[in-house]
């Protein structure tokens, strides 16, 4: 027979929901899994196999055939055990299938059936009830993430035995023993109080403290340039201290990055402060931008060819911006090659940056953003061909003067 469940999954920091098809029919006792699989969901099928096995339900010999979809979307992560599961034993009757409908699952399962808490809860609960489901089968660790999320049903379990049970009972043990139901941000615990660094304990540096709260204020971009132990990492540590607090969307937006990389306090779920991130000087392009191949959010690595408009981004070597398009609110690492008659506006280009000719560079007075930054910083080094249009900004040499303005 054949059921259908609904699960998520994560590329880069974004969520989707898809499909889990399962179908136990006659023929050799194999189980098969399609649809752009990584190598951890293709691993699922002998968790599961086991799990079922552990946890009383014994498995006929079948053929049992697994498809996530849309397949041309890659799988990442290990919640897509306890779905697959689900959905094998709907396919043989063992479960009420009419409640999937409205329902995605997400879970992973150890080999005696436990259900163990996954990366990336907060991000794929919302896209769940962005894509209009109304209950959630979660594990019982990830329900204060979870429960951020106003307006979804949670229900938590720890074993598979307990999801089988609510589907056919619409009870579990573990929902009895969290409460609410309902995701409500009031209930579901908030960030842990950390140390609160102030901008008032800075004396002195009059002159670096004044730019610093122009740039805070303004939202510009800002190079700090000095010997060690003048107090560049003391300034950027405190610029939180003096910025707006977050509001609800960015709490959320900035705890699902937390949530997918793993980093999120499991006993306070929301991310309620700005955080300070402070590579070391000699931190290799791989570690600070990720050495995967694909596109990340907030960065373009390396070889890529960018056209039209990118924001908010990080540009690595070997970049090429081609002409007609236009970087904003970003930052230029050493070695980015802008093309003929590119825009780059209110960013930092690095070192060794090749700027050609005709290019318009810093805050252009046309522009729709223009009021809201108006600051770019060239660091030393970078060729600018003649002929380029260089718009007010400021523009520093190594000494930290004004060459360009």
């Amino acid at each position: 027979m054949f059921s259908k469940v609904y699960s998520t999954t994560i590329t880069g920091i974004t969520a989707y929901v898809v499909t889990v098809e399962v179908d136990v029919g006659r023929g050799l006792p194999v189980f098969d899994m399609g649809g752009y699989l990584s190598t951890e969901v293709k691993e699922a099928k002998e968790r599961v196999r086991i799990a079922l096995r552990n946890s009383g339900y014994e498995q006929k010999p079948r053929r049992i055939t697994v498809n996530i979809s849309p397949a041309d979307l890659h799988k990442y992560g290990t919640g897509f055990d306890l779905p697959i599961a689900i959905g094998i034993l709907g396919a043989q009757d063992e479960v009420n299938m009419t409640a999937f409908e409205d329902m995605v699952i997400i879970g992973e399962l150890s080999l005696d059936g436990t259900v163990n808490p996954v990366k990336g809860i907060l991000p794929s609960v919302c896209e769940a009830l962005q894509q209009g489901k109304k209950r959630c089968i979660l594990p019982a660790e990830n329900m204060a993430e979870g429960s951020v999320v106003k307006g979804m049903e949670l229900i938590p379990v720890r074993t598979l035995k307990e999801a089988v049970v609510y589907l056919q009972t619409g009870k579990s043990p573990a929902q009895e023993r969290n409460s609410p139901l309902k995701g409500n941000y009031d209930t579901a615990g908030k960030e842990s109080p950390q140390e609160q660094l102030d901008f008032l304990e800075i004396k002195g540096q009059e002159s670096a403290k004044r730019a610093t709260m122009i740039a805070a204020a303004g939202m510009h971009n800002i190079l700090y340039v000095g010997p060690p132990g003048s107090g560049k990492t003391m300034l950027a540590k405190r610029i939180s201290s003096i910025m707006p607090e977050l509001s609800f969307e960015e709490q959320l937006e900035l705890t699902k990055i937390y949530s997918i990389a793993g980093q999120l306090n499991p006993n306070h779920p929301l991310m309620t402060k700005r955080p300070f991130r402070a590579p070391g000087h000699g931190v290799t392009q791989a570690a600070l931008l990720g050495g995967d191949s694909r596109v990340s959010h907030s960065a373009i690595n390396r070889g890529c060819d960018i056209e039209g408009t990118v924001e908010n981004s990080v540009l690595s070597p070997r970049v090429t911006v081609e002409k007609g398009a236009k970087v904003s609110y970003s930052v230029l690492l050493p070695g980015v090659t802008v093309e003929t008659g590119a825009v780059i506006e209110y960013a930092i280009i690095g070192e060794g940056c090749h700027i050609g000719k005709d290019c318009r560079v810093g805050g252009a007075p046309d522009s729709a953003l223009d009021g809201k930054w108006d600051l770019t910083v060239l660091a030393p080094d970078c060729q600018l061909e003649d002929g380029r249009e260089v718009a007010p900004g400021i523009m520093l040499d190594h000494h930290g003067k004004e060459v360009l303005k």
